[in-house]
């Protein structure tokens, strides 16, 4: 399998042949793994929406697993809700995270200011994909699409 590097900002992006993420979601994936590790100095496209994390040495930091592709996430009230969950080396969850997604601002804005992503954190995976989570009053659809779609990845990673 051949690999491809692209330096950015002093990091390797390792791309896997074969996988098919388009550059756009490549892109948003990039940003908001950028966002939450800082020191992720390497990011491997494994295919199937997972990347995993090393520093320049080596060192993993784990990996993220996204809804691939984005459509596929569990639907809100407009559509598709697609969320990235990185995962630490020892199988806990570090932080759950949105995507782009087509709902409205005002309730989407619920979810976040009322701490919907951050319910999964600390979790072991096989444990935080079984929680037992309520929407947020006003936000009932969009809520069930990020609650849906974080569930679905973590039983993947669960596996």
């Amino acid at each position: 399998m051949k690999r491809f590097f692209l330096p950015i900002a002093a990091a390797a992006i390792l791309f896997t042949s074969g996988a098919s993420l388009p550059d756009t979601e490549r892109a948003v994936i990039v940003s908001e793994i950028r966002k939450c590790v800082k020191n992720a100095d390497r990011i491997e496209f494994a295919g199937d929406g997972i990347a995993r994390l090393s520093t320049a040495d080596g060192t993993s930091l784990g990996h993220v697993r996204f809804t691939y592709p984005f459509e596929a996430g569990k639907k809100g009230f407009r559509g598709p809700v697609p969320v990235m969950v990185f995962v630490n080396p020892k199988g806990r969850v570090v932080t759950v995270r949105p995507l782009p997604n087509r709902e409205d601002a005002r309730f989407w804005q619920r979810l976040i200011e009322g701490g919907l992503f951050d319910n999964w954190s600390g979790f072991p995976v096989n444990e935080a994909a079984e929680l037992e989570l309520d929407g947020v009053t006003g936000a009932t659809y969009s809520s069930r699409g990020a609650i849906g779609s974080t569930r679905e990845l973590l039983r993947k990673e669960a596996k």
